[in-house]
Formats: C-alpha cells, sequence, structure tokens
C-alpha cells in the first residue's frame, strides 16, 4: 500500500462517512457531569469578567445545574460561544496555585496604623505580565511613595508576606532590572526622606488586614471582614493614581 493510500485510509476513518470516532465527544452532558466538576470550583478563585464567582455556583448547585446543562448542550449542537467566556482578565497580586495563571491575581493594598489603599494595577503594569515576585515589590515601593513622608527621621520597619521582596530589601542586591529599578526608588524615597528601612517576613495569615484589601473589590465579604476586624479604629483611605506606579528616578 502506497503512502497516499495510507494517508486515504487515515482520512476516511477520522470523517468516519459522517460518523464520529469520538463518540463521547458528541455525547449530551448531563447534570452529574456537570456536577462533578462544580465539586472542583475553588471558592477563592478569582471571577472573569463576567463577574460569576465560583460561590455562587456552588452554593446554587440545584437552581443553576439544570439551566447550565441546557445552556451547555445549546452550544455543543450549534457551536455558538457567549462572547465573555473566550475573554480573559488579569487581577493582580497572586493569591495561590500556578503563578501562570491569570486567575489567580488579585488587586494590591497596603496598610500602616489605620491608613490604608486598595487598588488595581494599572493596564501598563499587567501588560507587562510581571512576576508575583515583582508585584509584591512593585506594591511596597507605591506604599513607600504614598507614606515615605510620614517617616522622617525614623526607623522603619516594613512586613511582608514575600521572601523575595524581603531578602531584595534588606540586601539591597539583586540581578533583576525590574527589582533594580525597585530598589533605585526605594533608596530615593528614604534619602529624601531621611529613613532607615528594614523588612521582615511575616506569614500570610498574620498579614491579614492587607489580604483582604487586595481582595477588595473581589467579594464584598472581604470588605465585611476587614471593617469587622479594624472596628473602633480610626481609618483613613489613601486614594492611589497611576503615577505611584511608575519609576521616576532611572539612575
Amino acid at each position: 500500500m502506497s503512502k497516499d493510500d495510507n494517508d486515504a485510509s487515515a482520512e476516511d476513518q477520522i470523517e468516519g462517512n459522517g460518523v464520529s470516532i469520538f463518540e463521547e465527544l458528541d455525547r449530551n452532558f448531563t447534570e452529574k457531569e456537570l456536577e462533578d466538576n462544580v465539586r472542583k470550583l475553588n471558592k477563592n478563585k478569582s471571577p472573569g469578567v463576567d463577574n460569576i464567582v465560583n460561590e455562587y455556583i456552588i452554593e446554587s448547585k440545584p437552581v443553576l445545574l439544570p439551566l447550565l446543562c441546557k445552556l451547555f448542550n445549546v452550544i455543543l449542537c450549534t457551536g455558538f460561544f457567549p462572547e465573555l467566556w473566550v475573554k480573559s482578565i488579569i487581577v493582580p497580586l497572586f493569591k495561590k496555585g500556578p503563578v501562570n495563571d491569570p486567575g489567580n491575581y488579585r488587586g494590591c493594598g497596603g496598610w500602616m496604623d489605620g491608613r490604608y489603599f486598595h487598588c488595581s494595577f494599572p493596564e501598563f503594569i499587567l501588560d507587562q505580565n510581571l512576576h508575583i515576585n515583582l508585584l509584591e515589590m512593585l506594591t511596597i515601593v507605591v506604599a513607600l511613595k504614598l507614606w515615605g513622608k510620614h517617616f522622617t527621621n525614623l526607623k522603619v520597619i516594613i512586613y511582608c508576606d514575600n521572601m523575595v521582596s524581603v531578602r531584595v530589601l534588606n540586601t539591597g542586591a539583586t540581578r533583576n532590572e525590574f527589582l533594580q529599578s525597585c530598589l533605585r526608588e526605594v533608596c530615593w524615597i528614604a534619602a529624601v526622606n531621611n529613613f532607615e528601612l528594614k523588612a521582615k517576613h511575616i506569614s500570610g495569615c498574620d498579614n491579614r488586614l492587607p489580604d483582604l484589601l487586595s481582595r477588595w473589590d473581589l467579594d464584598y465579604k472581604f470588605q465585611l471582614d476587614f471593617y469587622e476586624r479594624t472596628k473602633g479604629m480610626s481609618l483613613f483611605r489613601d486614594l492611589i493614581s497611576k503615577e505611584l506606579f511608575q519609576f521616576e528616578h532611572i539612575w
């Protein structure tokens, strides 16, 4: 049999005269299949552009699963996908899981004796696809630009749950160009405002307030938790401009 005959035979098998050779791919979805997959959803994962969080699906299974099953089967028959399903969204900072998964990012936040901020990273930062360690360090730079004027003649300790940021701040050394730029900003801010800076690593569970601030826009429950933990405190929110994320001192 020649090569052409082999190719023709393979094509016939694939086409199957109109009958699929992967029958399981053409079967209708069942509610049982959907329920098995819903059990695997992570409640804390960020929503996509449709703003539907996993928790809504998990808690509303009896109502949603029959509807979703019908929807998926219509899509299977027509081949038409909703436009939002082919779009993605990145909301830093990193939460947990694979660092390359866009869904594992959220907003940034900082806390200092009743003063706090929370925001999403500007688009020009998101476009750089920065690693989580770089985003963590950049958040520290933003906090120092924001609050550095309050540290004059003081010895300042920054509590951070990112080991790379702590090491870079304490050693003043890194081979990464972005982290080097962050260090130059930190050195400039410290020199202009005349303060000494040291970083101390703490666990994520001990860094709860900044963690809640970074999740601020993901779910209202994080806002409620923040206000519950700060009940009775005098609070002041600092607003963040995108200019604070730009490097100003290129040496």
